[in-house]
């Protein structure tokens, strides 16, 4: 185990720094990539709201009755809302909905929306304004438990 350990030590040693250098690639404005023009939102009932893969969206599916559509009693329902959740990964998708009218709503983070800042604020009809703010993370969240917790449950 030892003798493996040093050879895998010296075999980074021995790389060269250019194996070892971050490769970046180029990332074009999203203005150059979006070209979708801003439409008026259509009229849905219910509304769709897109969420991301994210443990921060629990809130909003929680809100939501635990569930796509909205459940009678939820905190979204007893505020008037009726909203369909429906998960968009890809922001460049979420954007061209979002300028398209198909959905009132658009996604992101604060950094997100700084990149489409050129995109959506020529126009004044596109101009987001930001309704909630789910948390503070910054990305990379996680909780790393020993073997034996499989559930929530077993935490305490």
């Amino acid at each position: 185990m030892k003798k493996a350990m040093l050879l895998a030590m010296l075999a980074l040693w021995l790389a060269p720094a250019t194996a070892l250098a971050a490769n970046y690639i180029q990332v074009p404005p999203l203005k150059s990539v979006i070209q979708t023009k801003a439409a008026p939102v259509r009229t849905a009932d219910p509304v769709s709201a897109p969420i991301i893969t994210w443990g921060g969206d629990i809130a909003t599916i929680l809100a939501n009755g635990n569930a796509a559509e909205t459940q009678k009693g939820s905190l979204f329902d007893r505020q008037g809302l009726k909203l369909k959740l429906t998960r968009v990964d890809d922001f460049k998708k979420q954007l061209e909905s979002y300028l398209k009218g198909e959905t009132p709503y658009l996604r992101g983070t604060m950094g997100m929306l700084g990149q489409a800042a050129e995109v959506i604020g020529s126009d004044p009809n596109a101009k987001p304004v930001v309704i909630y703010q789910l948390t503070w993370s910054s990305g990379g969240d996680c909780l790393v438990v020993k073997p034996g917790i499989e559930k929530v449950a077993d935490l305490k």
